[in-house]
């Protein structure tokens, strides 16, 4: 059995060939995410290998895992870097701290630069989330 979709002419009233082709192609892949989303949730469910049955709220739970990105969120590179920097200069800071050298300008200038760069990594860290 298949399972068609159709939509209105009205619909796509103002989509060209290439869009509706490209909607096609959208739906077909996210009818294929939604199928396998479920499948998977029913195997888990029927742990008796017993005849399959998907249900009406297995579809709707593949629906919501898919629709609300379950699968963890690729991060850029420089949002990695940005995090563990975030982590790393503090602990840095603090490894550094010497009170009985803050005397020394050169010293001192190092710490305020590094409790900066400390400050900032956490506020951008932060911020892309």
């Amino acid at each position: 059995m298949s399972l068609e979709i159709k939509f209105e002419d009205a619909e796509l009233e103002g989509f060209s060939a290439h869009a509706k082709d490209r909607l096609k192609e959208s739906v077909r892949h996210y009818g294929e995410r939604l199928i396998g989303e479920a499948n998977r949730l029913e195997a888990g469910h029927n742990l008796t290998n017993n005849s399959r049955e998907v249900t009406h709220s297995m579809v709707e739970a593949a629906t919501t895992l898919i629709n609300h990105g379950a699968a963890p969120r690729r991060r850029s590179p420089i949002k990695k870097l940005t995090r563990i920097a975030s982590q790393a200069l503090p602990l840095i800071f603090g490894l550094a701290w010497d009170a009985k050298r803050l005397s020394d300008l050169n010293y001192a200038a190092f710490l305020f630069i590094l409790f900066g760069l400390a400050i900032a990594a956490i506020i951008f860290a932060n911020l892309e989330d």
